[in-house]
């Protein structure tokens, strides 16, 4: 594993308040990063030369994201697939789940 990727988990955990997971092997079925509050988040990182997520959630924000409040969301799907993602900065995220820390919701992500 290399030193990049283990910084991309500690500052992951740490801009969401959760704990990075340390596995004792890769047969270790845990993600990397875990929220007490929010447990059904399954987090995993993903540290990649090339994505076509990050181009796509890049290429909205620089066509769409005319100010900075602008957030740039991608809904993707798999041709012949039910399933859909979203993908959002980290920072929107992080943005998201305090905010429902401080309204005390989390309960309903259980």
């Amino acid at each position: 594993m290399s030193k990049a990727w283990k910084n991309l988990e500690y500052d992951v955990a740490k801009l969401l308040g959760g704990k990075r997971i340390i596995r004792q092997s890769y047969s270790d079925k845990k993600p990397d990063v875990y929220l007490d509050d929010f447990p059904n988040f399954k987090i995993d990182t993903k540290r990649r030369k090339k994505s076509s997520a990050l181009s796509l959630h890049k290429e909205v924000k620089e066509r769409y994201c005319e100010k900075p409040k602008h957030e740039a969301v991608v809904v993707i799907r798999q041709h012949r697939k039910k399933t859909s993602l979203a993908v959002i900065d980290i920072k929107l995220l992080a943005k998201f789940i305090n905010f429902i820390r401080k309204k005390g919701g989390q309960d309903e992500f259980r």
